[in-house]
């Protein structure tokens, strides 16, 4: 997965050659990153003002059935025979709210999921309210196997009632031009 690379330092310093993400199975996706200065043409536009922008995404007070909803849907047995007081670390997934804010792609693009990496500051609990918030961070193209790529990452926070960070949702999406092959 990205993580690997993005925890290395690669999301702040993406111009490094030769460093290959990992994806499932230990097989390398054959993207190599680049630099990017004058070497990889413009895939997509983000205009400036998304750019670091937060949007609020609303408030969510947990609840136990929340939780073992989550529980049951990923098989944590260990979760649903707990109290379901605290929420396990990936909870969060379900309160950041996808791949928010969006960038409208142009014709004959297309995004996928790139990976995700999280920062746990603090536990989700029951009963707890947390307000969600997003904004995309940065931006960066590449060259990858099929032809220019970018890399889109967006950050969401999630925050107690108090302000103070819970956890961080640092998420990453690949965009490119759809070739005859994804038709």
């Amino acid at each position: 997965m990205w993580g690997a690379i993005l925890d290395s330092g690669f999301r702040r310093n993406h111009e490094w050659e030769g460093v290959a993400p990992f994806f499932a199975g230990g097989k390398t996706g054959g993207l190599q990153p680049r630099p990017t200065r004058g070497t990889v043409r413009s895939v997509i536009t983000v205009p400036r003002e998304l750019l670091g922008r937060d949007v609020d995404l609303g408030e969510v007070t947990v609840t136990a059935e929340m939780i073992a909803t989550y529980a049951r849907a990923v098989g944590d047995d260990e979760t649903l025979a707990g109290s379901l007081h605290e929420a396990p670390p990936t909870f969060c997934l379900v309160l950041r709210r996808g791949m928010t804010p969006e960038i409208e792609l142009p014709p004959g693009m297309f995004g996928v999921y790139g990976g995700h990496d999280m920062e746990f500051h603090q536990a989700i609990r029951t009963g707890e309210t947390y307000r969600i918030s997003a904004r995309i961070t940065d931006v960066f193209e590449k060259s990858g196997r099929t032809g220019a790529l970018t890399v889109v990452v967006r950050e969401a926070d999630i925050r107690d009632q108090r302000g103070e960070l819970v956890t961080r949702v640092i998420e990453h999406q690949i965009v490119r031009q759809r070739g005859s092959q994804d038709r």
